[in-house]
C-alpha cells in the first residue's frame, strides 16, 4: 500500500484549498455577516413601520366631504 502526502489528505474545501484555520475564521466571518444581515433587515423593517406610521399620521382625520380619512 502506497502512503499519501499528508497534503494529499489534509481534507479539502470546495475550491481546492487545504481546509484549516483560515477556514475557520472565514466560517467566523461569515456568521457575522449574517448576523449583520438579520440585524439591518429587522432595523429595514421598523423603519419602513415607522414611515407607514408617519403616513397615517399625515392623512386628515376628516376631510369635510363627509369621508374620514
Amino acid at each position: 500500500m502506497r502512503m499519501l502526502s499528508p497534503e494529499t489528505t489534509a481534507r479539502k474545501v470546495p475550491d481546492g484549498t487545504p481546509y484549516s484555520a483560515d477556514v475557520l475564521k472565514s466560517s467566523s466571518t461569515w456568521k457575522l455577516q449574517k448576523e449583520n444581515q438579520i440585524r439591518r433587515s429587522l432595523f429595514e423593517q421598523k423603519e419602513e413601520k415607522g414611515r407607514i406610521e408617519e403616513k397615517k399620521e399625515e392623512r386628515p382625520k376628516y376631510d369635510g366631504l363627509g369621508t374620514s380619512g
